[in-house]
């Protein structure tokens, strides 16, 4: 009987170690089952504050998008009032350039008409001045020198280049 009670003091003691090992384990996943819960909600608010942080960024990113829009839409209209205004200064180079052309052809046919009477001059010095004032008269030969062909000629073309000049057509 005796090793009986050996064996029920032994299966008790046995029982007891159990009975504090089970205790034990529900502590422990008791204090597991807490911090599980712990962290799951930690995590969950992680997880809340970095879509937040992500949603902010997203919408500042949006903003700034939106910013930069209306910059080249802006960059847009100055470039094509720029470029409308190198338009019309292309048109105004055109006709200064027309205009310097008329200045210069009305430049050269004033050159002319002064070579035309710079030629009658000297041709009316060469001849006899007595001889041909004797013969003529004053007033005949100042006729003959208003009504030469390239006098008229010289005056025709001064007037045309003037319109020119004048932008007249």
């Amino acid at each position: 009987m005796h090793h009986a009670c050996n064996e029920i003091t032994k299966l008790k003691l046995q029982a007891q170690a159990s009975t504090k090992t089970i205790v034990d384990l529900r502590a422990q996943n008791e204090e597991l089952t807490k911090s599980k819960a712990d962290l799951e909600e930690r995590y969950e608010a992680a997880k809340v504050h970095r879509e937040r942080r992500v949603e902010a960024t997203i919408f500042s990113k949006d903003r700034n998008m939106e910013g930069k829009d209306l910059e080249i839409a802006e960059f847009k209209r100055r470039l094509r009032e720029s470029q409308e205004k190198v338009d019309s200064l292309e048109i105004d180079v055109e006709a200064e350039k027309e205009r310097a052309e008329s200045a210069i052809e009305a430049h050269n046919v004033f050159q002319a008409a002064l070579d035309v009477a710079w030629d009658n001059y000297t041709e009316i010095q060469s001849v006899n001045n007595s001889e041909c004032l004797q013969q003529y008269g004053i007033s005949y030969v100042a006729n003959a020198f208003l009504n030469s062909v390239e006098l008229d000629q010289t005056v025709a073309a001064l007037i045309v280049a003037a319109h020119h000049c004048n932008g007249e057509r």
